[in-house]
């Protein structure tokens, strides 16, 4: 991994293995996992986090969206909270509000976190690789690139992962239509079981997002079979039985 700077930024590397590849990538870096970091200054102004899918070569993506899964391609609208898969042989390049680059190869799976307004947008990556151009500048949120093992955070820098082309600009402008994701299904365990299992803190916004999938038995069981991973769902799926009446009675004065 390759880090340009341009103003402060706090990095921290621990583990990255890399493998040849052609394509628009000369080389992979699978990301084994990235890591937490958070050492923002100031209180910059909140921001709405996504973009626009301005390239997608390739078979179209997966996107889950709430608990939808859909198919998308190029023009498509991205927004925080959304959950992106790519397949072999994928080029995916966004261009993010702020005027921030992404570029996402194949085989990856990606999260746009931002749990708050306040809260600085994420490019979770659980698998696969990714290229950041982070263009926001001092006044804007910045931008963080992380996992389980690696991360990065910064208001302007570029992120490297053994790669040698630059990100296209403006690609958007060429596009004539942004077309919506197709839906396909309701999410499935599988579908989210790896997210459901990451980091807790990442996790927060899940259990209001897909509470709703427990009404599928199969997604029930599923769930409750995995309850070690995401103890969090315990009194969601078992919930703790009310209290005895006696016990929500005030108790009786005595008399003589």
């Amino acid at each position: 991994m390759y880090v340009t700077n341009k103003q402060q930024e706090t990095l921290m590397f621990r583990q990255i293995r890399t493998s040849r590849r052609g394509a628009r990538f000369r080389g992979i870096a699978l990301f084994a996992a990235l890591a937490w970091v958070c050492s923002a200054s100031g209180k910059p102004a909140p921001a709405t986090f996504g973009g626009v899918v301005s390239i997608a070569d390739g078979e179209p993506f997966t996107l889950v969206r709430g608990t939808s899964v859909n198919t998308a391609t190029k023009g498509v609208m991205l927004a925080a909270g959304d959950i992106i898969a790519t397949g072999p042989g994928a080029f995916l390049a966004v261009e993010m509000q702020g005027g921030n680059l992404v570029g996402i190869g194949p085989n990856t799976q990606l999260y746009l976190m931002q749990r708050s307004g306040t809260d600085s947008p994420t490019l979770v990556v659980l698998k696969g690789w990714v290229k950041a151009d982070i263009r926001s500048g001092p006044k804007g949120l910045p931008l963080r690139l992380t996992g389980t093992r690696l991360g990065i955070q910064s208001h302007q820098a570029v992120v490297l992962l053994y790669v040698d082309d630059p990100l296209p600009e403006n690609a958007s402008s060429k596009l004539k239509k942004n077309p919506p994701p197709q839906f396909v299904r309701e999410v499935n365990y599988s579908d989210v079981q790896q997210w459901l299992n990451m980091p807790r803190d990442w996790r927060a916004g899940f259990i209001p997002r897909f509470r709703g999938r427990l009404k599928d038995p199969a997604f029930f069981a599923a769930m409750d079979a995995s309850m070690a991973q995401h103890p969090e769902w315990q009194p969601i799926l078992h919930p703790p039985p009310p209290p005895e009446e006696d016990a929500r009675l005030p108790p009786q004065p005595t008399t003589h």
